[in-house]
């Protein structure tokens, strides 16, 4: 009950979206809700008092401040709502000033910590232009009760130490907006190069990529020998969509694994005469360097099945990579004929699978029943 209560006097759902938005907008709330608390404290110690006009000023500012908190809820910016419950507390600060009869000290301390309201619930901007208005609403307030009552309302001196005090903030607080801009623009500038550079890496990368393949595919022509270097390409091929994921991710160490997998597959199972379909169980991410041996594994264990498993006819491939304890259980499997595995020991097919699974994922790897089942532990 409680937590729901904080989230409907705080938060503001219409700014949800955006994080930095929705920080300002429950600050906001948080403004409207502790100034009401104070100025109820202060109208009930007013009315006491009989400070009639100052009572006055406080009723209105809650009526005032009870809308903004409505219509803030569906309606007006953040930027609004901070101005007008900063303005209403500017306003009562100064008016408070005026009254006679009314605690003095209290309504100077007040007046005094209006800057810290504005640079704080503010922008620097605004805060500036608050200040501003309230140095001259003060030395209105000073010249106005000397010609009215002939005897300030405070001292020349209190309102040139207020004045320069507001001064002083206000060249703080503008000299670290200034110093904190210039250093988001450099950061945003560098961010911009690195992107470029990434970018221009990325490009690099592909196009080295293509031409190898290229190169290879010119050479199976002139050599008439497609097979041999087909899988070469497709080796090529794997290396290529995990660097074209990681270049689309935002998150470099959780991409998805089962969209790596699946481009892999498709890829090899596309470029087979056989009417093959997949089964594509997976539902954990691995990290970069993992995906990296997995998909090479992969890439070989697939065409083994393809070249060997389905002879003058179709059948289904099976994927699947789930996560027990510490370790990853990679399988694939596929429902075609049994083959000997015996009779290509010595290739190099074979002899890479070794090195990727003992080597490399410093793993264990099962066959039974047409099913390689590869286990690894989390970590390399």
């Amino acid at each position: 009950m409680i937590k729901n209560l904080k989230s409907f006097l705080i938060k503001v759902p219409r700014y949800n979206y955006d994080a930095k938005l929705a920080r300002r907008a429950e600050i906001t709330n948080l403004m409207i809700l502790l100034s009401s608390f104070i100025v109820g404290i202060d109208l009930i110690n007013s009315l006491y008092y009989n400070y009639l006009t100052i009572s006055y000023m406080e009723i209105l500012f809650l009526i005032m401040a009870t809308i903004t908190f409505i219509l803030f809820k569906y309606k007006l910016s953040v930027q609004t709502a901070s101005n007008l419950i900063v303005g209403g507390i500017a306003f009562l600060s100064l008016v408070s000033l005026s009254v006679e009869g009314f605690g003095k000290e209290s309504a100077i301390f007040w007046t005094a910590t209006l800057p810290l309201y504005f640079f704080f619930f503010l922008d620097v901007k605004s805060g500036l232009k608050w200040t501003l208005l309230t140095e001259i609403v003060l030395i209105f307030t000073f010249l106005n009760t000397i010609f009215k009552f002939y005897n300030p309302i405070f001292s020349s001196d209190l309102l040139i130490q207020l004045i320069l005090g507001f001064a002083g903030l206000s060249y703080l607080f503008y000299h670290y907006e200034h110093s904190r801009l210039t250093q988001e623009l450099a950061l945003e500038k560098a961010l911009k190069h690195k992107d470029i550079l990434n970018q221009e890496v990325h490009h690099r990368v592909k196009n080295n990529l293509q031409f190898i393949v290229a190169l290879l595919s010119m050479q199976a022509i002139h050599e008439n020998n497609s097979d041999k270097y087909n899988v070469a390409i497709n080796r090529i091929i794997s290396l290529s969509h995990l660097h074209n994921i990681l270049y689309d991710t935002e998150d470099m160490h959780n991409i998805s694994t089962k969209d790596y997998f699946s481009k892999i597959a498709n890829t090899l199972v596309s470029t087979s005469i056989y009417n093959i379909n997949l089964h594509i169980g997976v539902n954990v991410n691995i990290s970069i360097s993992h995906n990296l041996f997995c998909g090479l594994l992969l890439n070989e264990l697939i065409t083994n099945s393809i070249k060997h498993s389905f002879k003058n006819s179709g059948g289904n491939i099976y994927i699947n990579l789930k996560k027990d304890t510490n370790k990853y259980i990679l399988s694939i499997k596929d429902d075609g004929i049994s083959y000997n595995k015996n009779n290509s020991k010595s290739s190099f097919g074979t002899v890479l699978i070794d090195i990727l699974v003992y080597d490399q994922l410093k793993g264990e790897l099962i066959y039974k029943n047409n099913t390689h089942t590869i286990i690894f532990k989390d970590e390399i």
